[in-house]
């Protein structure tokens, strides 16, 4: 049967969500909530929910769903111990650093991938489970024939994200909120700039990134069909009577099937969602209908919040069935004994009953008030008993024990699982960096490959894998000078176009090609498969020396460290293999699933002409074509370093990577020139990132 999955964000959404039908819930507490709104809780709070919930029978998941960085890991790490510890039955997480320490610190606790991992194929399942998972969310991107392909075949349990706001972006690749705020969906902190206006070409669209709801209430059935495991219904900056209202909207969808009608989804839709819901991934009907204005502003209704909250706040729905037995006989204490549906058993004994000068106790008056366990966790399910004739207890002793006993149950079932706890791993060694970085140089067209620029040398030249059956003689003067040549690999390959990838692997391969740059760890078996070496990409969002460390033990040649750090943090990393920072481009905030041209102009022609975002500031953000119909938005301004050489540097990286997106020939080379020391070139419109503010 599926797990119905609350990420709820308070104390009291917890509740919501247990008493409303779900299985299982999942919460954050201390420093990183892994939802920037949400109030999270206090560790005696976090202790108190774990408690609630095993006493009734629903699993509790500790979420550290977000990146770490090096001066952050030993907190992290205290905290997934303290929820160990408070019986905590899985860990989310998203950051692969996280996931290589807590195999190590907690061998026994189960690890669940987050949706921010990006698994959206299955080599990214297969991936996540050589890490040590025992879970992952997939993307919520992928159709029903996807997600079934992806199932019949994992080796470990698979979920989806069945309920709460879409971002237009795969998930732990939206960069838009950082880069222009300050504030990392990564890190939890989104500030969501993708809910704005914008005018698309020379359209108003109003808002072509705001998505509508995903709702997949309807699709129970054939979710649990083809072989998954958990549905998540996302509520961590919500009130807890909106946990309340969905969880029980997809509790009764699942149990009696009860499909929610049209009037409760548009009263959902008044109070949380002002533009409706879709199911347009999953059913594969992607587009222009899948977005909707988006206002998250709870509207208010007293009347219903109330009635809502008093279904919850003081009543027990979830309830787990016991089976009582009794013992009455003469001068003996009276014993009840109670057992759970896990074999927990307990037991009670109170005074020896009287000899009955009246009406004598019977076996069925004392079944009756054994039976009555409204109020309580529990539902007894069947009464035994040995009553001996001529005795008497009062109801009030019966009532006593039983409360008695049920306190005791919950007593037992309510103590936390031992943990096993090992010692953090020991610090990390590093790699000694080159005194002056390389220069490597990554285009997106090949009219960017210019003769000058080859006689520049770099390090190496990086070329989406999609251009390579379009290259005639344009690499002979890089590979004159000695340049490498490395394929980019699209950031996202689903498993239905693993075979189109395979057929540009063996493309390029005729180039003499040996080296790819990838941005999923689903990607590294597919292009050794291939016989290529791997170098990682900033997609990857190493943001720890542990995750370096991951990608040192994956095999990598070299790593990108994620722009979202600041300079000094890179800097302090340890560094296990080469590092290489983005040091100049407009640097991607978004790839989306939806062609942003088909949903506007009605049809896609991103090939063959230029597009772009602009904001109510008149900011423009480059919309380009990506592998798959995919889109890729681009920062409106320009990262640059070359006029601070030093700063990279000292940061001990081995290489500096310039993005050259909407640049034409002539402007790639000045770029180059000013990092090489050659010219003093600065072009229009430059950032220095988040290197010096962080995120």
């Amino acid at each position: 049967m599926l797990e119905l999955l609350a990420h709820v964000g308070s104390a009291e959404a917890v509740r919501a969500a247990v008493q409303s039908g779900a299985n299982a819930v999942q919460i954050g507490f201390g420093e990183f909530p892994a939802r920037g709104n949400s109030q999270g809780c206090s560790e005696e709070e976090l202790a108190a929910a774990a408690r609630y919930c095993r006493v009734r029978g629903c699993r509790f998941y500790f979420t550290l769903d977000t990146l770490v960085h090096d001066d952050e890991l030993e907190a992290a790490v205290t905290l997934a111990v303290a929820a160990a510890k408070h019986g905590a039955d899985a860990i989310v997480v998203q950051d692969t650093g996280m996931v290589s320490i807590l195999r190590k610190v907690l061998p026994d606790m189960p690890l669940h991938g987050s949706v921010r991992m990006n698994v959206h194929s299955l080599a990214g399942v297969n991936a996540a489970a050589e890490m040590g998972l025992s879970r992952v969310m997939l993307a919520p991107e992928l159709s029903r024939e996807e997600i079934a392909g992806i199932a019949a075949a994992s080796p470990i349990e698979l979920g989806v994200y069945a309920h709460g706001a879409l971002c237009v972006s795969y998930a732990g690749q939206c960069y838009m909120s950082s880069l222009l705020n300050g504030s990392s969906d990564n890190r939890g902190m989104c500030t969501q700039p993708c809910l704005l206006d914008y005018s698309l070409g020379s359209r108003m669209d109003d808002h072509p990134l705001s998505l509508r709801d995903n709702c997949l209430a309807q699709q129970l059935n054939a979710l649990n069909e083809i072989g998954i495991r958990s549905v998540l219904l996302e509520g961590s900056n919500m009130r807890a009577e909106y946990i309340s209202m969905i969880t029980t909207m997809y509790e009764e969808a699942q149990r009696i099937g009860k499909m929610p009608t049209e009037a409760e989804l548009e009263q959902l839709q008044e109070l949380f969602s002002s533009q409706g819901f879709t199911d347009g991934y999953f059913s594969g009907e992607r587009g222009k209908g899948m977005f909707g204005v988006h206002d998250h502003t709870e509207k208010g209704n007293v009347r219903l919040f109330f009635n809502v909250r008093r279904s919850y706040a003081n009543t027990e729905k979830r309830r787990v069935p016991i089976r009582m037995r009794a013992l009455v006989h003469a001068d003996k204490p009276v014993i009840l004994t109670a057992k759970d549906d896990l074999g927990n058993s307990v037991i009670v004994r109170g005074d020896a009953p009287l000899k009955a000068s009246g009406q004598s106790l019977t076996e069925s008056a004392l079944h009756a008030q054994l039976y009555k366990t409204a109020g309580t966790p529990y539902l007894c399910t069947d009464v035994e008993s040995d009553v001996q004739s001529g005795l008497y207890v009062s109801t009030a002793d019966i009532n006593t024990l039983r409360n008695q006993l049920l306190e005791k149950l919950s007593e037992k079932r309510a103590v936390a699982p031992k943990q096993q706890v090992c010692r953090a791993p020991n610090k990390l060694s590093a790699a000694a960096a080159p005194e002056v970085p390389e220069l490597n140089v990554q285009i997106s067209d090949l009219s960017q490959l210019s003769e000058e620029l080859a006689a520049l040398a770099p390090t190496r030249i990086c070329i989406p894998l999609e251009l390579f059956s379009n290259l005639k003689y344009e690499l002979e003067p890089f590979k004159s000078a000695g340049c490498g040549i490395v394929a980019v690999l699209p950031r996202i390959i689903q498993s239905s176009e693993e075979a189109a990838v395979s057929a540009m692997l063996m493309d390029c391969a005729r180039f003499g090609v040996k080296e790819v740059l990838v941005s999923s760890l689903a990607h590294v078996l597919f292009a050794r498969k291939a016989g290529f070496a791997v170098r990682g990409d900033f997609a990857l969002n190493l943001a720890n020396s542990y995750a370096l460390d991951m990608a040192t033990r994956a095999g990598f040649l070299s790593a990108t460290a994620s722009f979202e750090l600041r300079i000094d943090q890179i800097r302090n990393m340890s560094k296990s293999l080469p590092v290489e920072i983005m040091a100049y481009g407009r640097l991607p905030i978004m790839i989306t699933e939806n062609c942003l041209i088909q949903n506007s102009h009605g049809q896609c022609n991103c090939k063959n002409q230029s597009y772009q975002l602009t904001d109510r500031r008149g900011a423009i953000f480059p919309v380009m074509p990506a592998f798959g119909c995919r889109n890729q938005i681009f920062h409106e301004k320009k990262l640059f370093l070359a006029d601070k050489p030093m700063l990279f540097r000292d940061s001990g990286v081995s290489a500096a990577r310039l993005l050259f997106t909407t640049e034409s020939a002539r402007e790639c080379l000045e770029v180059t020139k000013s990092y090489l020391g050659m010219s003093d070139y600065i072009p229009n419109g430059i950032t220095r990132g988040v290197y010096f503010r962080g995120v």
